[in-house]
């Protein structure tokens, strides 16, 4: 963890990209392809450079080295789930609408969405021409090993992950049942999960982008279950039953805007839970709660928030229907 001056990160990255553009790499017309569940694929034409992620995080090197040694305020997320981790191809969108005009306020406090910045904004376009396909090639699922020490072997297709000087690259999240994730930056090097209980264990895995958003395109998810030794009722989350998964934000953070991001898998799309009002399909929501302040979304997107108070801040994220009743989620979650 540590603290860093977000804003004049964002001013350096800007300046990186002024420096790409001027000089001149491969760049031209790309397109785009855009799947959003409940919509009709659309194709978006965007002018683009074209680089090579070594080259972008090459010059994120050079203007963010002094960074590290600036501090701001301190601000230290503590996350409840009480509905459960999670993972979709949903998109929600914010019921009420959040925007940066409209705040959803307390007495105490008021919560924001804005927009990412606009480094991030800029950086993505470079970034997600890669549509990324997570594999998890061992442990396979309900797999029972005879040992409480085992080796994961994960396979990524369509994302050149790495770490550059700074720790910043593109990476896969590996998350074990609800134990503190990690990033993997080198799939050459083994992973190996040691010391763990007898029963059943979850492991999840996504890709994300180097300002921890992850990507929600079909296939950047992964998830097994397995066994050490014997099957147990815990860490078991039930295939069809929507799975909840906190990803950030998490630890401490130097300034604002925060990024909001979970995943969200198994859950029925909006237009299926809607056609049908006697069937048993319910549709459903998220309910977010940021230091006593709530809203509401039932699309699947990261969020920008800005209104967390110096020192420690706390974020709920609830599996709502339709009325605003929790839903249960299986598993020891």
């Amino acid at each position: 963890m540590f603290n860093i001056n977000l804003p004049r990160i964002y001013g350096s990255l800007i300046l990186v990209l002024q420096k790409i553009s001027s000089r001149r790499y491969i760049s031209g017309m790309h397109h785009r392809q855009m799947h959003l569940l409940g919509h009709q694929e659309r194709k978006q034409e965007t002018k683009v450079g074209i680089l090579d992620s070594l080259s972008i995080f090459r010059f994120l090197t050079n203007h963010l080295k002094w960074l590290y040694q600036r501090k701001l305020l301190t601000l230290i997320i503590v996350v409840v789930l009480t509905s459960g981790l999670v993972s979709c191809s949903d998109r929600f969108s914010d019921l009420p609408q959040l925007s940066a005009e409209k705040a959803v306020t307390t007495s105490s406090s008021k919560i924001f969405e804005v927009s990412p910045p606009e480094i991030i904004q800029q950086l993505r376009q470079a970034i997600d021409i890669y549509k990324p396909q997570v594999t998890i090639q061992s442990p396979q699922p309900e797999q029972i090993f005879e040992d409480n020490t085992i080796t994961v072997q994960l396979q990524v297709k369509d994302l050149p992950i790495f770490k550059s000087e700074l720790d910043l690259g593109l990476y896969v999240e590996v998350i074990l049942d609800n134990k503190p994730y990690k990033k993997i930056y080198d799939l050459n090097q083994p992973l190996i999960l040691s010391d763990l209980e007898p029963g059943t264990h979850t492991l999840k895995v996504f890709a994300c982008r180097p300002w921890d958003e992850s990507f929600k395109n079909e296939g950047a998810y992964a998830q097994t279950t397995f066994h050490i030794f014997t099957k147990t009722t815990n860490n078991n989350p039930a295939p069809s039953l929507p799975l909840l998964t906190y990803n950030s934000p998490l630890g401490e953070y130097g300034a604002e805007p925060i990024l909001l991001d979970y995943y969200l898998t198994n859950a029925p799309s909006h237009l299926i839970a809607q056609e049908d009002p006697e069937d048993e399909i319910v549709d459903w929501r998220i309910r977010v709660t940021v230091n006593g302040t709530s809203f509401i979304t039932d699309q699947w997107q990261s969020i920008y928030l800005q209104g967390f108070h110096p020192g420690k801040n706390w974020i709920e994220l609830e599996y709502i229907d339709d009325e605003g009743n929790a839903l249960p989620i299986l598993g020891d979650f």
